[in-house]
């Protein structure tokens, strides 16, 4: 999907991997599908459904307490989403978690993905 740019097939693939993943029980792969299916779907405005594979890569980072997920699927969904549907205050709220988040776990990589997200929002608002 990235270096092909065929979304439709990318998409295709991603859900694919998403429901084998689900299936088997291979929770690290159905997040890694989950997240990479953030940005497609809610870039090409099918913000419900890029929505759906957000809350799953927030229930598996929880499920695992894993705040680097939960961090930046925030992000993702912020800079994919969130600006692009005009829910800055939303936007707002959730890359700052994300990045308080990132702080907290001291991830160098989600702080600066946190820190895009928020500026991102904050050049939108």
């Amino acid at each position: 999907m990235w270096s092909e740019q065929d979304y439709d097939k990318g998409v295709e693939l991603l859900m694919e991997a998403s429901k084998t993943a689900e299936k088997i029980g291979d929770l690290i792969s159905l997040w890694f599908a989950s997240w990479n299916l953030i940005l497609p779907l809610s870039w090409n405005c099918e913000f419900e459904r890029g929505l759906e594979y957000f809350k799953k890569c927030q229930d598996l980072s929880k499920l695992a307490n894993n705040l680097l997920g939960i961090s930046s699927s925030a992000s993702a969904v912020c800079s994919s989403n969130y600006c692009f549907q005009g829910k800055l205050e939303l936007c707002h709220q959730t890359s700052r978690y994300a990045l308080a988040t990132a702080e907290e776990i001291d991830d160098i990589l989600a702080k600066g993905i946190a820190s895009v997200s928020l500026g991102q929002c904050l050049y939108f608002k």
